[in-house]
């Protein structure tokens, strides 16, 4: 690395200074630029990428495109050019590392932590959309950390993916698991353009991709993020390419039961196998998480009533007490229609919450709870009849009655107007039970004869 003839090079108003790290597609430098006095990261495309027919002109167009995006979670683009045969991408220098420093020792992050890193790559990402960008290449690689507020999350590369995807994508007929075997990193030529690891089933397949591609790639970031780990394993990319289309993945819960019930709803409907089931749009997710977020004890987040991932959040760990900065979240219009902003509320819930079947195999969402039902009908009527015969019977407690010996003398007796068994008879009736006939019923003969208990199907006794 020390040996690398860029290093102490002048590439037009920037001084390269060291080297930072190198991808499929560019090598990356920090360099400083004097006459403004600022640190700045450079992006040397690849010698045999830049040489591509056309290259040149793809290269800056989206670049002009890229530096329109100014948003406090995306890297800036400063300036872009070409020196001799170096073609370069001139950024914002972070310094805090990437994401992926954090998770290389397969342990999750706090719980808070991985869901407000979500939530700012969720804004990013919708951000991008809104000017017709998919990033397609969604991963920790490209989520920098700032170096002078850690709980700050950038994201880089935008648009780096489609600048090759014409000429560099090929189907899954050409890639053989000998070629692929340990290399999750598909940006060769020749090879399909993205990573195997945070790659959506539409990629695989190749398919048209929009903003749902890359809120499926932020949910195999957050479930690494809640669990340590991607969602799939494998020690070829072919076998993730086939997981990414056919298998169901995990719940983040299964891995890590600290996970809150509704982040890991959060991660399985961004990981669903048909774009239609997942968020339709990155400001979605970012919605659903900023709930997630506002559940904690004293979070400044608003809750959005109506949410389809109502839950009770127990143990208290898992209870989530992270405070973001940025909180706003204005509403906006994207091509995927009008969006509500935190604080209002959904009139409908989600279907992609429910179970449903794709063409790529079968993925079982988690439904919404259920909210309390009202008392049945049947059950208040009960309730009133047999209070009425209560207080009746305290009111009257006997009734006089008349009975005939077999001799034929008559008798005047005090029989009780009503008793916890006939009570329950009633009861059983009106609430739908066995019908009974009250005559049979022991010391009620007089009072059905009387006819007191009408809407019965008894007669008169003989």
């Amino acid at each position: 690395m020390e040996n690398d003839p860029l290093i102490g090079r002048q590439l037009g108003a920037y001084l390269i200074q060291t080297r930072l790290g190198e991808g499929g597609m560019a090598r990356v430098y920090k360099a400083y630029h004097a006459r403004l006095r600022r640190d700045v990261a450079i992006k040397v495309i690849l010698a045999q990428i830049a040489g591509q027919a056309g290259f040149q002109t793809r290269f800056e167009q989206e670049a002009q495109v890229i530096a329109q995006l100014q948003h406090p979670n995306i890297v800036t683009v400063y300036d872009f050019g070409e020196s001799g045969h170096i073609t370069y991408l001139v950024m914002q220098y972070v310094g805090g590392g990437t994401l992926r420093d954090q998770l290389r020792d397969g342990r999750p992050l706090e719980i808070q932590r991985a869901a407000s890193y979500a939530l700012q790559m969720a804004r990013a990402l919708h951000h991008a959309h809104l000017h017709g960008i998919v990033h397609r290449d969604v991963k920790p690689q490209n989520m920098l950390v700032s170096a002078a507020d850690r709980s700050q999350l950038l994201l880089s590369d935008f648009g780096i993916a489609k600048l090759f995807n014409s000429s560099l994508e090929a189907t899954l007929t050409t890639l053989t698991p000998g070629a692929l075997a340990g290399d999750h990193s598909l940006t060769n030529a020749g090879q399909i353009v993205g990573t195997a690891d945070y790659m959506a089933p539409e990629q695989v397949n190749m398919r048209p991709v929009d903003a749902r591609t890359d809120v499926y790639a932020l949910g195999v970031v957050l479930f690494q993020m809640l669990t340590g780990q991607v969602p799939f394993q494998s020690s070829s990319a072919l076998g993730l390419l086939y997981q990414q289309v056919h298998t169901v993945p995990l719940s983040a819960r299964e891995l890590n039961p600290a996970v809150p019930e509704m982040l890991a709803r959060i991660t399985a409907k961004a990981l669903a196998k048909a774009p239609e089931e997942r968020f339709q749009s990155a400001e979605a997710m970012a919605q659903a998480l900023e709930t997630a977020l506002a559940r904690s004890t004293a979070s400044p987040y608003p809750v959005i009533s109506g949410d389809d991932y109502a839950t009770q959040v127990s143990p208290r760990s898992n209870v989530l007490t992270y405070s973001p900065q940025d909180q706003s979240m204005p509403p906006v219009s994207s091509y995927y229609g009008q969006q509500q902003a935190p604080g209002t509320t959904r009139a409908t819930s989600s279907p992609a919450m429910r179970s449903t079947t794709t063409g790529a195999g079968n993925l079982v969402t988690p439904a919404p709870l259920s909210t309390k039902g009202k008392i049945p009908l049947s059950y208040v009527m009960v309730a009133i009849v047999v209070a009425l015969l209560i207080v009746f019977s305290l009111w009257h407690p006997f009734i006089s009655t008349t009975t005939t010996t077999k001799d034929g003398d008559v008798g005047l007796h005090a029989v009780p107007a009503c008793d916890l068994g006939f009570v329950w008879r009633v009861a059983e009736y009106l609430s739908g039970g066995r019908r009974q006939r009250l005559r049979d019923i022991p010391g009620q003969s007089t009072q059905l004869d009387r006819g007191e208990f009408a809407g019965t199907d008894s007669k008169p006794a003989q």
